[in-house]
């Protein structure tokens, strides 16, 4: 495709929703671009703030509104979404500030909501945590609710769309997806916003092929241009050939057919071709993705990250809302497994915490389980929340960047420590089990002496290869050396599946390489049999398992293990399994 569309206005991003849309692009603009600066006396005080609690209120008004008129087409889960604006709306340190504003600096509420929200957003910006730094859209779209109110604005509560259309924007707002006419939207274009953004959950639960990251797109992107939106590689093509228009046309109602295809595999299990069955579970970053479990009919949750859990100041929560979070993901399915990883802090997801030791190299520091036991009154408290949470019982503890035997003992320790005090304040626990991710070179080596302290191994290839290589894998001028089919790296992955045999273990992946098509078969010849991915792969993944013969598979290892580079072993696998590859073609993956 790309000797097609080389002469083609491209605008690249990050796909943060699949499909593809053909249509004309309708700018969304802000009300925020205006200033809204005017000058009180201090005579003007009470009543601009009758006008600002007002306004509050009929913000609320419309939160609760917007949440109605979705009912029926987004699921509970998502529905949640507008309860967490609604909280903002009741935040007292969120209001007293805007209050303090009008009464410090004499500014009129408009002015003075768009500041407050402004600081708030630029330090959320300045914490190194992508779910938090979404969060800002959140208070942008709060502040632009109460200042339409202020104004009087939003007596039409929804955009007038005159065709099916695709918005470019900006940024996305709950707001702005609530007042639309869904089936009138095509598609969305953002200049922010990423993956984990309330927006882009939402339409992602719509359908709605979405775009974001390209830079300047609401500058760039004229009004009624016509546009093409591919959501599965992340790019727009502007004022397209129709060359491009037909090639793209064909691409959209063949991957939509085939999407319905897909779709209808999510009702069978995930079983090769000579009917072995197959795990495959999900990766998921926040509780508002729990609905994707049933979507996707995955076998569980075989990751499920805590990190997003640490608020806007860098505070790890307390024991009381850990509890009430973890209870949310443990009951969204009472008969899967859900697998929780404790805080997997350091390295590229510093908190201020970590940051105090100052470090010179992170990555090799004070990081995930090497914080916890050295803060352990704080892993405690995880530990509590998640055992109390575990009304089902099946719940798996997962510890991240595991290095010695030592560490294991210390953690089971402090894990029964914790269960013992729980029933001794008579709470109840429920069986569950203790495991930890395979991230550390070091920990290969024993792995015959951890599996007699653990219920089960999770294979976290991104760390592992990082740390095998010796390479940064955010470091584009070694971003060569950082490859999952590097013949040190797939007998190291060989090495640990042996190591584990015969001890009656679970084994899992749960890194990117699991959701890859190659680094899937490949993984499948090592003989893992359990995966967890990133959801909407999981169908293509099935789609992939139903071409293959399992029993056929471990063969290939007899050839693999003598390959000496990275490169030739990639290949051999697309040689080999050219034909298994074809059937998954269509939608981006190798």
């Amino acid at each position: 495709m790309g000797q097609d569309l080389k002469n083609e206005d491209i605008l690249k991003g990050i796909g943060i929703s699949p499909g593809i849309a053909i249509g004309r692009s309708y700018l969304l603009h802000k009300p925020n671009e205006i200033t809204y600066a005017k000058k009180l006396g201090s005579e003007d005080i009470p009543n601009e703030l009758k006008r600002l609690y007002k306004a509050i209120e009929g913000a609320k008004d419309r939160v609760l509104a917007m949440k109605s008129d979705l009912n029926n087409k987004l699921d509970k889960e998502n529905l949640k979404i507008f309860d967490s604006q609604y909280i903002i709306l009741s935040d007292p340190i969120f209001i007293e500030e805007i209050i303090s504003n009008i009464k410090e600096r004499l500014v009129n509420a408009e002015y003075s909501v768009k500041v407050t929200a402004e600081n708030w957003t630029y330090k959320l910006s300045k914490i190194p945590n992508q779910y938090l730094v979404e969060r800002a859209t959140d208070i942008r779209d709060i502040a632009l609710l109460i200042i339409e109110e202020l104004l009087l604005f939003g007596e039409e509560n929804k955009f007038c769309l005159i065709e099916p259309t695709i918005i470019v924007s900006e940024f996305l707002t709950l707001t702005d997806i609530a007042r639309l006419e869904k089936e009138k939207v095509l598609a969305f274009v953002i200049t922010h916003g990423g993956y984990t953004s309330h927006a882009a959950i939402v339409a992602r639960s719509l359908n709605i092929p979405a775009v974001s990251m390209i830079k300047n797109a609401h500058i760039d992107i004229k009004n009624r241009s016509n546009i093409i939106v591919d959501g599965i590689r992340g790019y727009c093509i502007v004022e397209p050939s129709k060359k491009a228009v037909t090639l793209y046309t064909k691409k959209r109602d063949y991957y939509k057919n085939k999407l319905e295809q897909l779709e209808k595999l999510n009702k069978y299990d995930a079983v090769s071709i000579d009917d072995i069955p197959i795990e495959l579970q999900a990766n998921l970053e926040i509780v508002e993705e729990l609905p994707l479990i049933k979507k996707y009919n995955t076998g569980g949750i075989g990751l499920f990250r805590t990190e997003y859990l640490i608020d806007y100041s860098q505070n790890l929560p307390g024991e009381k809302l850990q509890t009430t979070y973890y209870s949310r993901v443990l009951s969204a399915d009472k008969k899967l497994p859900v697998t929780i990883r404790t805080f997997d802090v350091g390295g590229d997801k510093m908190i201020r915490r970590i940051e105090e030791y100052n470090e010179a190299n992170p990555f090799l520091g004070l990081r995930a389980i090497r914080f916890q036991l050295l803060h352990p009154n704080l892993l405690r408290v995880q530990l509590r929340s998640l055992l109390k949470a575990n009304k089902y019982g099946n719940l798996k503890i997962m510890f991240p960047m595991v290095t010695t035997i030592d560490e294991i003992k210390s953690l089971r320790k402090i894990t029964k420590e914790e269960a013992e005090e729980i029933k001794k304040e008579g709470g109840v626990i429920r069986p569950y089990k203790f495991g930890i991710m395979v991230e550390v070179p070091s920990i290969i080596f024993v792995a015959d002496k951890a599996a007699k302290y653990v219920d089960f191994f999770s294979i976290g290839t991104n760390d592992l290869l990082q740390y095998t290589l010796a390479v940064d894998r955010g470091n584009e001028q070694v971003s060569y050396l950082y490859n999952n089919f590097d013949p040190a790296f797939v007998r190291l992955l060989k090495l640990f599946m042996e190591k584990v045999e015969g001890f009656n273990k679970d084994v899992s992946v749960c890194g990117e390489m699991a959701g890859d098509s190659l680094g899937f078969i490949l993984l499948l010849i090592l003989g893992v049999r359990s995966f967890s991915m990133v959801p909407w792969k999981i169908p293509i993944i099935k789609k992939l398992l139903s071409t293959l013969k399992i029993s056929e598979l471990k063969e290939h290892y007899k050839k693999i293990k003598d390959i000496e580079t990275a490169g030739k072993v990639e290949q051999y696998l697309k040689n080999e399994f050219k034909e298994n590859l074809r059937s998954i073609k269509e939608f981006g993956f190798r």
